[in-house]
């Protein structure tokens, strides 16, 4: 399948990236995962921001603007012919020197690619059973604020989670608080509540996850972003994840513990999607 290296389309067989890139060297670098709906991309404009904030913050500059990355997508998803697809756009410092210093790095590798999107039945959130990760985040940690190329918790938490039977893993900070899925943000209902961990939890500022906060306006819904424990998780009526690739995921089950099904997930996801047809089309 044609990726864009560089800002020039290729093949993937075509598309080579140096054994000095520091991406490939240290996960140094930044990405993002969005998708693309009706053949377009879905939010672009707030990946591409959040992209840029994980780039000043790394000390990366950008090699294109917001207008040359969504023209790259476009050309990328006209040459694919894929109308329902995820798109990874992939940047890293680029090559330097043997060692950790980025001193000399300074002409940034990037990758736009495309993949088949999950398929999803709107309204119809599918379930996934969490285990807790063994592994606690350091929320004091201004990494996970961004969303960096080095994602080796994660890793280890999913191969833990999927090794014990699990879709997912559940990932608490060090003062054992929740903080959110491997690639999810979390959420809880609380009565008429609908709670999430805040940013200084450790919690990735995730994309949709913003939109879910502005879609609980319409169910009249109150919103608190609170440090929880898996306490708050036994006594809620109900849990789910958000996250680019599916929009709504349905928490069943966390450990040993059984989740409520609350039909407020459910008009989410169809809300979701509803919002996703409507700016991609």
């Amino acid at each position: 399948m044609p990726v864009i290296l560089n800002g020039k389309l290729c093949s993937d067989e075509e598309a080579t990236v140096s054994v000095a890139d520091r991406g490939f060297c240290y996960g140094d670098g930044l990405f993002e995962t969005l998708r693309v709906r009706n053949g377009a991309p879905f939010r672009a404009k707030s990946h591409y921001a959040r992209l840029q904030a994980g780039a000043e913050f790394l000390g990366i500059k950008l090699p294109f603007t917001e207008s040359q990355l969504e023209d790259q997508l476009d050309e990328l998803v006209a040459e694919c012919d894929l109308r329902d697809a995820m798109a990874r756009i992939a940047l890293s410092r680029g090559v330097g020197k043997r060692g950790y210093s980025p001193s000399g790095a300074d002409s940034p590798t990037f990758v736009v690619s495309l993949s088949e999107a999950p398929e999803i039945i709107p309204g119809h959130p599918i379930p996934w059973r969490l285990h807790t990760s063994s592994i606690r985040l350091n929320q004091e940690d201004p990494i996970l604020g961004h969303k960096t190329s080095n994602r080796l918790h994660n890793v280890l938490a999913k191969a833990e989670a999927e090794q014990l039977g699990y879709d997912d893993a559940l990932f608490l900070n060090l003062a054992e608080n929740l903080v959110e899925a491997t690639c999810a943000n979390l959420f809880w209902i609380d009565g008429n509540t609908v709670c999430t961990p805040p940013a200084s939890a450790g919690a990735l500022p995730g994309i949709t996850r913003d939109i879910v906060l502005r879609l609980c306006d319409r169910h009249d819904r109150q919103i608190a972003e609170e440090d929880g424990t898996l306490q708050n998780l036994a006594s809620a009526d109900g849990a789910f994840l958000s996250v680019s690739s599916m929009g709504i995921i349905e928490i069943g089950r966390v450990d040993q513990m059984i989740v409520p099904i609350h039909e407020l997930t459910r008009e989410l996801h169809a809300d979701w999607w509803e919002l996703v047809d409507e700016e991609t089309r």
